[in-house]
């Protein structure tokens, strides 16, 4: 598992970028109770990019855009076998956006 993140910030502009990591593993073993190794439950490693971007205008006033899952990864991916696809479980949690105006008095 890692976590990367490049922070930018000037004259009222900031600007973050993060990439999350995780590897494969093996979640369950015998996960058909055949007492064999063959049908070990293994979780495919996946990655995700989220965006954050921000202006302060002054005066009280700020915009935000975060975008989480910025190029709609796969969240989650499990399958029986090491190598098989046959009985796969896929998670698409797709893209988020936020866009907000914030006025603070």
């Amino acid at each position: 598992m890692a976590n990367i993140e490049a922070f930018y910030e000037k004259d009222g502009f900031t600007l973050d970028l993060i990439y999350h990591y995780t590897g494969a593993y093996v979640a369950q073993y015998d996960y058909l109770g055949l007492g064999s190794s063959w049908d070990d439950l293994w979780v495919r490693s996946s990655q995700r990019v989220d965006l954050h971007a921000g202006y302060d205008f002054g005066y009280g006033v700020r915009a935000d855009l975060s975008v989480a899952n910025l190029f709609d990864d796969v969240s989650y991916w499990s399958h029986i076998g090491k190598s098989s696809l046959a009985i796969s479980d896929v998670v698409e949690t797709g893209r988020t956006i936020l866009v907000s105006m914030k006025y603070s008095y």
